[in-house]
């Protein structure tokens, strides 16, 4: 997929479930905590936007799902680099586990450079990896929002179908 500015995405699939799914402290990007949360929300929002029409069931934010997406926002931010692969190693999948979260399915999305939710939702939606994440057979979901020391903003969507109790 071409590379266009500071426009770069990645998808990860797994083999799960028979489908594709594949040091600083956090930074308060949008001046306080509030607004930080309230574009967290929104994110949520965009998702659950597309996939009501697709006639889909809402995602619900998962407090795991969450830990695991920041901390490799906060991972990517501080590296300056966006991969799926942690700093340490890690897959989405490890990083989602030892968040505490036990899964049947589980995926994520990563973007930088985007300022915007309409311009990063365009982004993942015109990405048939990223779309099939936002519009595949989750449950649950967990974002995250980090900036570089450059104030290069990057992002972080976990998406999660839980074990059965």
């Amino acid at each position: 997929m071409p590379i266009s500015r500071r426009l770069a995405i990645f998808a990860v699939f797994a083999w799960l479930s028979a489908g594709c799914v594949a040091a600083r402290p956090r930074p308060q990007v949008l001046g306080d905590e509030p607004a930080l949360d309230d574009t967290l929300k929104k994110l949520i929002d965009a998702h659950n936007d597309e996939r009501e029409k697709k006639d889909l069931p809402p995602l619900e934010e998962n407090d795991a799902l969450k830990k695991a997406a920041q901390a490799h926002a906060d991972d990517m931010a501080k590296r300056r680099k966006m991969d799926h692969t942690g700093g340490d190693g890690s897959t989405p999948f490890k990083r989602i586990e030892k968040a505490g979260y036990r899964y049947q399915r589980a995926g994520e999305n990563i973007a930088y450079g985007q300022r915007g939710l309409d311009e990063l939702m365009d982004a993942w939606m015109t990405s048939p990896g990223h779309k099939r994440n936002i519009l595949g057979k989750f449950k649950q979901i967990g974002v995250a929002y980090a900036i570089d020391e450059d104030g290069t903003p990057y992002w972080c969507v976990t998406f999660g179908t839980p074990l059965p109790q």
